[in-house]
């Protein structure tokens, strides 16, 4: 890590690629990503789900996580998503799904890591997974849609 007066600059390895920007040591990773790498698909919220990235292959709220924390992990984007075959996001069409559409880039990222580490997950678990942070929607129905279209054989996932 370089430093330049209370600026310095940071590495990440992001969907694959070793990449450098310029941060604070207060700067947020949903910041570094956004204003830093021109990577939008983590949101600016208080709601947990809608700045989610895996980190390391695990869902965190990049709102909620210092850039500098993170330095050399391995952060999966909603846009890294597309380099592994796609995320099939059928499973969020639902007639009674109602969602404004903001935190749908962030659910995504959940579901990739979810059928990464928990491919026959079970819906407690999924729901363990969606509801962290979800304030404006019904968790368990998402999660509900998750397993069933799991079930279904809808692809989640570039495997």
């Amino acid at each position: 890590m370089k430093r330049y007066n209370d600026t310095f600059i940071i590495e990440l390895i992001v969907n694959g690629e070793h990449r450098k920007a310029m941060a604070e040591p207060w700067s947020r990773l949903s910041e570094v990503l956004r204003e830093g790498l021109g990577l939008c698909g983590a949101r600016y919220s208080e709601n947990g789900v809608a700045g989610t990235v895996l980190i390391d292959g695990w869902p965190a709220d990049s709102n909620r996580v210092l850039a500098a924390e993170v330095e050399g992990s391995y952060i999966t984007t909603f846009e890294g998503l597309s380099g592994r075959g796609g995320v099939g996001s059928f499973w969020l069409v639902d007639k009674d799904f109602k969602c404004c559409g903001y935190c749908v880039p962030g659910l995504l990222v959940t579901a990739y890591g979810l059928s990464m580490h928990f491919p026959h997950a079970d819906v407690e678990t999924a729901q363990e997974w969606f509801c962290s942070g979800i304030h404006c929607m019904d968790g368990k129905h998402i999660a509900e849609l998750f397993i069933e279209s799991e079930k279904n054989g809808i692809k989640n996932r570039g495997r």
